[in-house]
């Protein structure tokens, strides 16, 4: 299956989807909850059918999130950033071409049939590469899995309209 990913130059063939997992968090890292769910859900995911992982090779979660998918023996693909000023260098089997951010995790989502995500926040926010592969996701109707800071799943539909940032003076 071939789809558009919004990217005019790029066209994403997804062999097998459901083979693949890709992985969005924060970077400023995941909670030790959070940890412990995705090495979870990776588990189960990987005894379902499970053989690629995919990050963006940020530092903090995607760091992570690829050790514990290598340490379980899935498949590490790595999608990673034009700007490198914020790269984990993370382990991978494969590599895709970089991308800027957003562009890079909508290719994520278009190659993976689940997408786990670890935010920083327990609600919905603007102005969030997380939450914004979290949009992506729900767009492109993929199986999510939303792990909250505490470690508990999220509903993802449940997280309603993106929160405004606070501006200082604002009323």
């Amino acid at each position: 299956m071939t789809r558009s990913v919004g990217d005019k130059d790029r066209t994403v063939t997804r062999p097998h989807p459901e083979r693949h997992v890709g992985f969005t968090g924060t970077r400023r890292g995941m909670t030790s909850p959070q940890a412990s769910a995705v090495a979870t859900a990776l588990t189960r995911l990987q005894t379902a059918g499970a053989r690629f992982f995919h990050h963006g090779d940020c530092i903090g979660a995607d760091d992570r999130a690829a050790t514990i998918a290598h340490e379980l023996g899935l498949e590490v693909v790595m999608h990673p950033p034009t700007n490198s000023a914020a790269r984990a260098w993370a382990y991978f089997d494969h590599s895709r071409p970089p991308h800027r951010y957003l562009v890079r995790n909508r290719h994520i989502v278009a190659e993976c049939a689940w997408i786990l995500a670890c935010p920083a926040t327990f609600r919905h926010e603007l102005r969030s590469g997380t939450w914004s592969t979290i949009r992506a996701a729900l767009d492109l109707d993929r199986r999510l899995t939303i792990i909250a800071p505490d470690g508990v799943l999220i509903d993802p539909r449940s997280i309603g309209a993106p929160q405004q940032p606070h501006r200082a003076g604002a009323r």
